[in-house]
């Protein structure tokens, strides 16, 4: 089942936004061709895990707080503009790519400032939460959005 859900200030941007479809950067494609690393009941993004070796599970309240820090891709390290838009799109070739190899959910997240965006995703486990429920309560623009999703995650969101 797919669950998605956006703060009001997430919404007020979506709404305003030109959804034109983009392709990824090359860079941001390899991120999540090079696959995944299972470890200790946990999932990260093989390119990801690689680069983040200084922690470690036991650093964290609980395996889903340990994907999500090292799951946390700031988009704006990889392009110039258009934050949310290609944040959009990871999200949604990420769920794709994801379930070719596995079947189990996986939750992504999506923030933004005026400065970038930042995605971070993480299996979905009972009693194991990473972002706040009363997901008005965060000060930045966040929403977030469970695999599978049968849509193109950029016209969900707006929908």
């Amino acid at each position: 089942m797919t669950l998605i859900s956006a703060n009001k200030k997430m919404k007020n941007i979506l709404k305003n936004i030109n959804f034109n479809f983009k392709k990824l950067p090359r860079k941001l494609e390899n991120l999540i061709e090079l696959g995944f690393t299972y470890e200790n009941g946990c999932v990260f993004l093989s390119g990801l895990y690689s680069a983040n070796r200084n922690s470690s599970e036991n650093e964290f309240p609980d395996k889903t707080g340990y994907e999500c820090f090292v799951n946390s891709l700031h988009i704006d390290d990889y392009i110039d503009n258009d934050f949310l838009i290609f944040s959009l799109c990871f999200v949604d070739r990420l769920f794709s790519f994801w379930h070719t190899f596995d079947n189990r959910s996986i939750r992504a997240i999506v923030s933004c400032d005026e400065f970038g965006a930042v995605v971070r995703f993480h299996l979905l486990r009972e009693n194991q939460i990473w972002i706040n429920e009363n997901i008005e309560a965060s000060i930045q623009p966040v929403f977030y959005v469970d695999s599978p999703c049968k849509y193109p995650i950029y016209n969900t969101v707006i929908s």
